[in-house]
């Protein structure tokens, strides 16, 4: 479980970030009794935040991230947790053309190879 419980605590996303590298983030935030789903969609060209810190109160647990590397070349990645001064690597990896990072909250993080198949890292 991906658990971000603080206002200063952030999932991001480092390395060689290409022009067509592209990211899909979804959530659950809850603040108090409510729980509300949320998502995002990105291409990204630089380090990002993935997943912002939650309001002071609420609470943000992280359902599903997926990066594809639609670029030309391999995309070395870190996908880490950021507690507004240390940073805490969660996963590392090199994705070649179409292949893919995939976390979900359920099955924790695979690499997928363009074909579909799972990717041995």
């Amino acid at each position: 479980m991906l658990l971000l419980d603080t206002s200063a605590k952030y999932l991001e996303i480092t390395g060689l970030i290409g022009a067509t590298t592209n990211v899909v983030t979804a959530w659950e935030e809850t603040t108090g009794e409510e729980t509300i789903l949320m998502s995002d969609a990105v291409a990204l060209s630089a380090q990002a935040t993935l997943v912002a810190a939650p309001v002071v109160g609420s609470k943000r647990e992280v359902i599903y991230v997926g990066v594809q590397n639609a670029t030309g070349g391999i995309l070395a990645l870190s996908i880490a947790i950021n507690n507004n001064s240390t940073s805490i690597p969660l996963f590392t990896i090199s994705l070649d053309v179409n292949e893919s990072l995939v976390y979900t909250h359920k099955s924790g993080w695979r690499a997928y190879a363009s074909d579909g198949s799972i990717k041995v890292v």
